[in-house]
């Protein structure tokens, strides 16, 4: 797990609580939801939710393994 993991996961709950549930949720392998989420078009949950959930995650898929996420970053910044 890399240091933007919790960003994900802080993504997906707030897109969760927004549109209801996500993709993957009726799927019970573990396995092919990693497989859906790395193939996934993320912005396509996105449609109907304000932009600052596409500046999220426009930061989020920028990030890598090893690069620290700037929790102090406002939407404006990015």
């Amino acid at each position: 797990m890399g240091r933007h993991d919790d960003l994900w996961s802080l993504f997906y709950m707030l897109v969760e609580f927004m549109v209801g549930q996500l993709p993957w949720r009726k799927i019970k392998d573990k396995e092919q939801v990693g497989k859906l989420k790395d193939t996934y078009d993320h912005r396509l949950m996105l449609k109907h939710l304000p932009p600052e959930f596409t500046i999220f995650l426009d930061h989020i898929l920028n990030l890598d393994y090893f690069t620290k996420p700037d929790y102090t970053v406002k939407p404006h910044e990015i």
